[in-house]
C-alpha cells in the first residue's frame, strides 16, 4: 500500500491469489506425495494465509471508509503483519526440509526423484535443454543483448 493511496490492489480471495492456486491446485499434493513431511507445514500455512487476506478486506474496507491511519496501521500490524511473519516463517521450514532431503540425497536429479520426474531423461541433456531456455529469457528480457545463438 503506497504512501497516501487510498485502495488495496491484491487478490482478496485466498484461493485465487497466486499461492491459493498453487496451494488448493495439484501442485501441493504432488510435493507432498513426494515429501510427506512438508504435509505439517503446508496444512499450517492454511489458517494464515486466509486470516491474510480477510485482514486485507478489513483494511481495504477501512480504506474506502476513510478510517484513521492509527486504525490502518493497527489492522496491519495486528492483522496482516502477524499472519505474513507466521506464513514466512513457515515456508523457511518447508525450505529447510526440502534442502535437507536433497543434502542427504533423498531427492534431486541423481536419485531421479524430485519436483519433476527425471526417470528415463538423459541428465546431461536436460541441463544443456534448461540452460538454453534460461538464455533465451534472459535475451527475451533484454539482459543478453549482444550474445550470438551459440546452440541448437
Amino acid at each position: 500500500m503506497a504512501e497516501g493511496s487510498q485502495s488495496l490492489s491484491i487478490e482478496k480471495e485466498h484461493t485465487r491469489c497466486a499461492f491459493g492456486q498453487w496451494y488448493y491446485g495439484d501442485e501441493r499434493e504432488k510435493l507432498e506425495e513426494l515429501i510427506p513431511e512438508l504435509k505439517s507445514v503446508f496444512t499450517k500455512i492454511e489458517k494464515p494465509h486466509q486470516n491474510l487476506h480477510e485482514s486485507s478486506k478489513e483494511i481495504g474496507t477501512l480504506l474506502n471508509s476513510h478510517a484513521e491511519k492509527k486504525l490502518l496501521n493497527m489492522a496491519f500490524n495486528d492483522r496482516a503483519q502477524v499472519n505474513i511473519k507466521l506464513i514466512g516463517q513457515l515456508l523457511n521450514e518447508a525450505e529447510q526440509i526440502i534442502e535437507n532431503k536433497m543434502n542427504t540425497g533423498e531427492i534431486g536429479m541423481k536419485t531421479g526423484k524430485g519436483f519433476y520426474s527425471f526417470e528415463g531423461r538423459n541428465i546431461d541433456e536436460y541441463q544443456v535443454e534448461t540452460l538454453r531456455k534460461f538464455v533465451d529469457l534472459l535475451k527475451h528480457l533484454g539482459y543478453l543483448t549482444d550474445v550470438k545463438k551459440q546452440y541448437n
